[in-house]
């Protein structure tokens, strides 16, 4: 399985047109074709806000609206060929869809991250979801109970990233808490930064009900060595066990003037020292963050990562608690609390 989490393109946000806004789909979109987990595997892509021009500006119902439909159309279009017809038609309509993964009871969710991104000017109109996302996400996850699935959740902004409109990733929190034991993975970008989200019961915040993970970017825009991420799950359950982080390092490959190469940053269980991705794990990760200043130490290392912004995130005099909160927070609401 390979989840593709959007923003395709490079980011100089107004030095371009339509047709440029594709170039770096289709490219992305033929690789993958090309390869040998696109051939035999099952590629899951999604749209980043990156993805429409002006960037995030997604019109729903305005004047507007045939060139946000148009982008949406063109990326359905070029990835029709990895999603049933249902997918392609909701993608479409959408922009989002849910499908089976092929021969097992998993069921992928996609997210369309426009309908809750505060940048969207469109939004202004109606902040209240206007195309009722989190209620059909809670008809999947009831259907999807009842037919005992599991799920994973595929989505671009993070619910506790700034640019997430509060109430609607309170809501989605809402929503994981209450099926938290059929949803085994939530997978996100759009940041850049390589870290995870701690989710809590609203009953208990003692409580952990699950994590949500981001991924650090495959580019070098943010002052960031490129990275991707492998998870391994459970075959039959799809629980997730652990993951590695690779990453390429740009100045050592520079230094020594060598093709760059692919290097595990870290491994999640070796470097947090649990035995798996489970809530109990978590538990024992958000003690030791807390506790461990070392830890804490490396902790930036990677959430930067390691690139040279980690030096000055380390000297901000209240770097750690704000860590501390954004792992820890599952919505930006309570981050911002």
């Amino acid at each position: 399985i390979i989840l593709w989490l959007g923003d395709n393109i490079y980011h100089q946000m107004w030095d371009k047109d339509l047709k440029s806004h594709l170039k770096g789909s289709e490219y992305i979109t033929k690789a993958l074709s090309n390869s040998e987990y696109g051939k035999f595997g099952r590629v899951y892509p999604i749209l980043g806000n990156h993805e429409i021009t002006p960037v995030s500006q997604f019109d729903f119902n305005g004047k507007n609206k045939n060139i946000s439909q148009w982008i949406v159309d063109m990326h359905a279009d070029m990835w029709k060929h990895w999603l049933t017809n249902d997918s392609y038609v909701s993608l479409k309509k959408h922009g989002r869809y849910t499908q089976m993964h092929p021969g097992t009871n998993l069921r992928i969710v996609s997210l369309n991250g426009f309908v809750y991104d505060v940048e969207n000017s469109y939004l202004w109109k109606n902040t209240t979801d206007p195309t009722n996302e989190l209620k059909w996400l809670e008809d999947v996850f009831e259907m999807s109970e009842n037919n005992g699935e599991k799920v994973f959740i595929v989505g671009h902004i993070p619910p506790n990233h700034i640019s997430t409109i509060k109430e609607w990733g309170y809501r989605y929190t809402v929503l994981i808490d209450k099926y938290s034991h059929i949803i085994q993975g939530q997978f996100f970008g759009h940041t850049h930064e390589d870290n995870f989200i701690i989710m809590k019961s609203k009953l208990d915040q003692k409580t952990i009900v699950g994590a949500a993970y981001v991924m650090p970017s495959l580019t070098t825009y943010g002052a960031i060595n490129p990275s991707y991420r492998v998870f391994y799950a459970d075959r039959e359950a799809f629980s997730l066990i652990d993951y590695t982080q690779y990453r390429l390092y740009v100045e050592k490959a520079n230094k020594n003037n060598t093709p760059p190469v692919w290097e595990v940053a870290y491994n999640f269980s070796a470097f947090y020292g649990v035995p798996d991705l489970t809530p109990q794990s978590f538990a024992i990760v958000e003690k030791n963050i807390r506790q461990d200043q070392h830890l804490w130490q490396r902790m930036v290392d990677m959430f930067y990562a390691e690139g040279p912004r980690t030096k000055g995130a380390k000297e901000q005099p209240n770097g750690k608690i704000f860590f501390y909160c954004d792992f820890t927070s599952g919505s930006f609401y309570e981050l911002d609390e």
